[in-house]
């Protein structure tokens, strides 16, 4: 069961990709965006496009999802993730900070782009003075 939690919370954070071609930190732009809550209409249907992770400032290659996935974001605070299969979860957004609780743990995400067709979200995986790891999950409408 700890097995099938591990996988389901890396699916949700992102894809796994391939380390191949890292470049620098300093080659990712991603900007911060400051916004209140209804700064970001989030409702509606968002396709996941492409995932990468940034491990010690190394940027990995990224790639494409494996299979469609759709995330669905409702007024009431629902959230549905369609891929192969129908997953459910809830969702609170306060300023950039997006919240996604799916079985009960909570995945936290920044909203580093957001241009009303096209969104960035980042998560942070790890994080520690040594060491740190994030991964990016680009979507669009």
């Amino acid at each position: 069961m700890k097995l099938l939690y591990f996988v389901s919370v890396l699916f949700l954070s992102s894809w796994a990709t391939a380390q191949e071609t890292p470049t620098s930190i300093e080659e990712v732009t991603i900007e911060k965006v400051s916004a209140s809550d209804d700064s970001y209409d989030l409702l509606g249907r968002w396709h996941v496009n492409f995932a990468y992770f940034i491990n010690d400032g190394v940027k990995s290659e990224g790639s494409e999802p494996i299979v469609e996935t759709t995330w669905i974001f409702h007024q009431n605070g629902d959230l549905t993730i369609q891929t192969n299969n129908k997953m459910e979860a809830t969702y609170k957004l306060e300023g950039d900070k997006l919240d996604v609780t799916f079985y009960g743990t909570v995945l936290k995400y920044t909203i580093k782009e957001y241009s009303g067709t096209n969104m960035v979200l980042q998560s942070t995986i790890l994080e520690t003075e040594e060491k740190s790891m994030y991964s990016i999950s680009e979507f669009s409408r």
